[in-house]
């Protein structure tokens, strides 16, 4: 009896932490593997970087501040996978300027703990950032005007809806 109560009791504080922590992203987006309140859009229109950070904030979003290698492996695979973006296209990232210490900083006020530069850069002269599929990721700064498609990031709002999938045929 004492196990199948400790039993009953556990499932219960997992359905719980479902509800609590389960969230969707929005319609056309796609959710990290690497951190699960994160969702992330790729928009292959190109644009300059403001542009970019300013379609970004029309969606209650900025450009992706990238934190990790897992995470740079998981926004590497989101570019690989389109059509529209070849291996020597630039993406743009979040991180932008320099600030007196001479360190970039990210649109969504995080601190860049973790960089993924290419040899030889940043090149000084230019203040916004990109990536490449094609260099596994990697990192150069670029005249701001240039043209790139970019990755909006998104933190979810915890929702109500248990995480379970349906086994419900209609």
């Amino acid at each position: 009896m004492q196990l199948y109560y400790t039993t009953v009791l556990v499932a219960i504080n997992i359905l719980q932490v479902s509800f609590v922590f389960s969230a969707q992203c929005p319609v056309g987006w796609q959710l990290s593997v690497v951190d699960t309140t994160k969702c992330y859009l790729l928009v292959t229109d190109k644009a300059t970087w403001s542009e970019a950070e300013q379609h970004c904030r029309q969606t209650a979003s900025h450009l992706t501040s990238v934190t990790s290698a897992f995470e740079t492996s998981n926004l590497n695979s989101l570019v690989q996978n389109s059509l529209l973006i070849g291996p020597l296209d630039q993406v743009w990232i979040g991180a932008s300027g320099i600030n007196q210490d001479e360190r970039f900083v990210w649109t969504d006020g995080t601190p860049m703990s973790y960089t993924n530069w290419r040899i030889g850069e940043p090149y000084l002269l230019f203040s916004c950032v990109s990536s490449a599929a094609g260099s596994m990721g990697k990192w150069s700064t670029e005249n701001c005007q240039t043209k790139n498609a970019f990755i909006c990031e998104h933190y979810m709002i915890p929702t109500d809806r248990p995480t379970t999938a349906s086994t419900c045929n209609t």
